[in-house]
Formats: structure tokens, sequence, C-alpha cells
């Protein structure tokens, strides 16, 4: 029954990802000949929905629940065209017994490339994290390593 769940979660995200994408490939359209790309922003401001399932965790055989009502928002600065700062915080509220927050900084590389713009980050912070047999929620050391790319989609006027 698990293996169900975690499988139709799967595909229900994957369904989620097809669906974002496709405007963005519809929203795509060819330049007029001697048009730029816009220029990188030297402020990015992020918030979105964030879900955490650990998957094969547990303490004395009791798995932590899925946290499914949670939020991230991040800021970042960029004192280059490549090289900025980014601040990012997460927060999922208790779950049946688990909860988890963070609060992390660190620096951030990006390398445009037409209207795509690749990106990585290396954030290192603090974690607040719960366990499933009603551990209390304590802070402790966190960090992220992630990669990831955002396009610029074209002005419409």
């Amino acid at each position: 029954m698990k293996d169900l769940r975690s499988t139709t979660i799967c595909r229900a995200l994957l369904l989620v990802a097809l669906a974002a994408a496709l405007p963005i490939r519809c929203a795509a359209q060819a330049a007029p000949a001697g048009t730029r790309p816009p220029g990188t922003s030297s402020i990015d401001i992020y918030g979105g929905y964030a879900y955490l399932h650990p998957f094969n965790s547990d303490i004395y055989n009791v798995p932590y629940q899925p946290l499914d009502k949670g939020a991230i928002a991040s800021i970042a600065g960029y004192f280059t065209p490549h090289l900025g700062v980014q601040a990012e915080g997460s927060f999922a509220p208790h779950g049946p017994n688990d909860c988890f927050y963070s609060a992390q900084a660190g620096p951030i590389y990006r390398y445009q490339i037409g209207r795509l713009v690749p990106f990585a980050h290396l954030l290192v912070g603090g974690a607040r994290v719960g366990g499933p047999t009603e551990q209390p929620c304590t802070w402790g050391y966190g960090a992220t390593f992630g990669i990831g790319a955002d396009y610029i989609l074209p002005n419409p006027i």
C-alpha cells in the first residue's frame, strides 16, 4: 500500500512539473534579428510550496511522516553578473509527530545563456527538526547544495 501511495505521489508531481513547463514552452518565440536577450537581474526573490517526504528514514522503526503543508522563501543579491549571496528559509510545521524549519545563507553562481540562466548554490545555517517518536523540535546545523535553471520569459508587450 505504501509503495502504491509513493508511486501515485511521484506520478502526480511529474504531471505538475510537466503542466508547469508547458506554458514556458508555448511562450517561447523567435526574437527578431538583432534583438538581445534581457540582462540578468541584480536581485532575485522566490517563494513557493514545500513538501518534505523523508524516504527510508525512521527512529526505532517508526518512520517520519510526510510534511505536506510547507513554504520556502529566498532572496539573492548579485555583486557581479555571475556571483552573489543567497538567504533562504523553509517552513514545514508539525505533522503527526514531525517538524522541519531551516534558515541558511551562502554563495550563488549563475551564468546566462540567452534566456536560460543555470545556477548553483551552497547554503549553510541551521535546521530545526523533530522526530517521529515524540522527539522535540531541536535546532542543529544544516547545509544545502543545489543546481537549477531559471528561464526569462519574453515580454508580452
